[in-house]
């Protein structure tokens, strides 16, 4: 997908132009970005997208100007420059996915400071979820009351041609989108298969990942039979999934893990995959609660739950229905254009940016 073309910043005197700043490295989040816009734009923002790396065109402007960024580590760099109407996107808790991969307690800490920092700074913010919101006041001690704002990440829309393919659930084929990174708990999914299998033999993995020979090694070391593993390109996902009945995405139960919204979640669910989600996904437990078609599975998953669910009969129609009113709401771009535009100019009003 390409990028939004960026805008040379102009220095001008108005009272509502805002400027929404790419990310440096993700167009998934550029996608956010732009429903940010969209709500700016919706209440009667005059919005500029603009790269990350031409920051220092911004020096000209008045220091009230309002900025949007995809970060706290970003909103750090306006904020230095004196920046004053600073909305930050956070996407995830960064000190505590730093020290998943790096176990440095001392980056833990700077990471920490900065974005308590930010986060106190910040004019508003928007989390992924509810619980990333409780992370940081509870983590800070800090209220967000009437400068926050929630939208899960999602990256799909809804295609009913998939959910209703022939012969979609009467094969149990099952999935893996992702990468062997430890967080993604590839072992513990190859391991709960493995146990799946055993239960149901003309079930099938399939796992589309870019290390196929460690994704084979993995799959060989946990004793699975039935699998394929490849990688397709992200305009052929889609039509990939339309073949799938069922959908992994396992998780450890630590903080990281509960504030997240997982992409793919959105992708599987598109094309009518029924998604198998570690309960401590707590906004998408929450959002599927109730559902039929969807099941929440602790730490150690029981597996006679699973293919206890795998097996139950599966109406095309019903997973349509149940999918398309999340579609419809949990991850609708137009629900939060509008939500978002109404919570933003209330913030702004109130804080006296729209009085400059």
């Amino acid at each position: 997908m390409a990028r939004p073309n960026s805008n040379k910043v102009r220095s001008l005197d108005l009272p509502r132009e805002a400027y929404v700043v790419l990310s440096q490295n993700s167009e998934v989040t550029d996608n956010y970005m732009n429903v940010i816009k969209g709500a700016l734009e919706r209440s009667g923002w005059m919005c500029q997208t603009v790269e990350f790396s031409t920051r220092s065109a911004f020096s000209p402007l008045r220091k009230d100007a309002l900025i949007v960024v995809a970060s706290c580590m970003d909103a750090l760099s306006f904020i230095k420059q004196g920046f004053k109407n600073v909305v930050v996107w956070c996407q995830g808790i960064v000190p505590e996915e730093s020290f998943m991969r790096r176990h440095s307690r001392s980056r833990r800490l700077a990471l920490s400071l900065m974005e308590s920092y930010v986060l106190k700074k910040a004019k508003f913010v928007f989390f992924v979820s509810s619980e990333m919101k409780r992370h940081y006041e509870a983590k800070y001690g800090l209220d967000f009351k009437g400068r926050y704002g929630i939208m899960p990440c999602f990256n799909s829309e809804l295609c009913a041609e998939s959910v209703l393919a022939p012969e979609k659930y009467a094969n149990k084929v099952f999935v893996y989108m992702g990468s062997l990174a430890a967080w993604q708990c590839f072992d513990e999914t190859a391991r709960l298969f493995k146990r799946i299998e055993e239960r149901m033999p003309d079930a099938l993995f399939k796992v589309y990942c870019f290390d196929q020979r460690g994704a084979e090694e993995k799959l060989r070391r946990a004793g699975v039979q039935n699998y394929w593993v490849g990688s397709v390109p992200p305009d052929q996902v889609s039509m990939e999934l339309s073949g799938a009945s069922f959908g992994f995405v396992i998780r450890e139960d630590c903080a990281v893990n509960r504030v997240a919204t997982p992409t793919k979640l959105s992708s599987y669910l598109s094309a009518g995959v029924i998604p198998i989600f570690s309960r401590c996904l707590t906004s998408f437990r929450e959002a599927t609660k109730g559902m039929k078609y969807a099941l929440a599975v602790d730490a150690e998953p029981d597996v006679n739950a699973v293919v206890d669910f795998c097996s139950q009969p599966i109406e095309a129609s019903e997973v349509l229905a149940e999918f398309k009113h999340l579609f419809e709401t949990y991850y609708s771009r137009e629900h939060y254009v509008e939500s978002l535009s109404t919570v933003l100019v209330e913030r702004l009003a109130n804080s006296g940016v729209l009085d400059r």
